[in-house]
């Protein structure tokens, strides 16, 4: 694992930007924990967004006909400080449209670890 790696995760990672947005919204009140709670409502489109790295694991049955067809991706990255590979379905258009799974980690080399 390089420190290129590492040092793009924390560059991705938007716990930081999230806090400085409530700091600027609402001063002192803001917390990491609220920050924290906006991203959890969030939490696709900001695993999306940390991802590092994401791999394509193929089409994805649609069983409801109003949905689009999806693939299943694969992503990896570092959201709040926390490495995490997830699982997402992704339409046609790129959009992450639904969160299959998660799973976080202490550390990159166990996150890769399960990536691979």
């Amino acid at each position: 694992m390089s420190d290129f790696v590492i040092t793009e995760a924390a560059a991705r990672d938007p716990f930081a930007s999230v806090l400085a947005d409530l700091k600027v919204e609402f001063g002192a009140a803001a917390s990491a924990q609220m920050a924290r709670e906006m991203i959890a409502a969030e939490e696709l489109d900001f695993l999306w967004q940390a991802q590092i790295a994401a791999r394509d694991l193929g089409p994805v049955e649609v069983i409801d006909g109003d949905r689009q067809a999806a693939h299943l991706w694969q992503l990896i990255g570092c959201l709040d400080g926390r490495w995490f590979v997830a699982k997402a379905a992704v339409d046609d258009d790129g959009r992450a449209c639904d969160l299959i799974e998660v799973r976080r980690f202490g550390d990159a080399w166990d996150a890769y670890g399960a990536y691979a």
